[in-house]
């Protein structure tokens, strides 16, 4: 018989009949299928979301390289800017 509670097969301590044999062997192998899908459909749900993660962390970077290239444009043209008016100051 398998024991749940304790997620490991337990057999009684009296001989078993080839029957009973049987019958304890196929518990004993719906017992690791059912383990093995649970294991399995875990491993999918970790699969998928670290998917999801990477995906978030692709837009992040995307989103990241979008304002540093604007910040640097917008340094670049303060600089000119800043000339640009030093020179008029300087003009007057």
């Amino acid at each position: 018989m398998i024991d749940n509670s304790c997620h490991k097969p337990c057999v009684d301590p009296v001989p078993l009949t080839t029957v009973t044999m049987q019958n304890y062997n196929a518990q004993l192998v719906k017992y690791l299928e059912d383990m093995r899908k649970g294991i399995n459909d875990s491993l999918a749900t970790k699969r998928k979301t670290m998917a999801d993660y990477e995906k978030t962390i692709t837009e992040i970077e995307g989103a990241y390289f979008k304002i540093l290239e604007s910040s640097q444009t917008l340094l670049h043209v303060l600089k000119r800017e800043s000339k640009s008016l030093m020179k008029k100051q300087n003009q007057l």
